[in-house]
């Protein structure tokens, strides 16, 4: 009998297809096949996610394509302002469920229906000059502490 867990998870030939920006767009299109064209319904779904969250939680950073929330003391929710937003949601996603084939610590995530993005959240109160080497191949060195002290990228979306 197959293990569903293991089944799930990627190669490292196939972790390092994900890095491909055709790859990861043609991975999530079917999030899109059967919607009316972007600008209608699929804006109007985002728009009433994040009015939502900007009525019932703190923002705590802005990107390019996503907006975050923190949801109590231990979670972030992040929200996308478009479609590469929803994309690096799912990437995130993806990143953290196939993490033994990277090599580097990803802060824990989940999906919260098909956008929105729970992430933990981390301490990000961190001394750049004491910092892995490993740190230095993450964007703009988004790193934090995990409850338990671990150091742990916590922007890792595609775009």
């Amino acid at each position: 009998m197959s293990n569903p867990i293991e089944d799930a998870m990627l190669t490292a030939e196939d972790a390092k297809k994900i890095s491909d920006e055709n790859y990861a767009k043609e991975q999530l299109k079917p999030i899109f096949r059967d919607a009316p064209p972007y600008n209608i319904m699929f804006q109007k779904e985002l728009e009433d996610i994040l009015c939502f969250f900007k009525s019932k939680f703190p923002s705590v950073g802005r990107g390019r394509n996503r907006i975050a929330f923190s949801i109590g003391k231990n979670y972030i929710a992040k929200i996308p302002l478009n479609e590469e937003g929803v994309y690096d949601n799912c990437h995130e996603r993806l990143c953290y469920k196939n993490r033994r084939n990277w090599e580097y610590p990803y802060a824990r995530c989940r999906m919260c229906g098909d956008f929105v993005l729970i992430m933990e959240k981390l301490d990000l109160k961190v001394n750049k000059k004491d910092l892995p080497d490993w740190v230095k191949w993450v964007d703009c060195a988004q790193v934090g502490y995990d409850s338990r002290g671990m150091l742990k990228i916590y922007d890792y979306g595609y775009y």
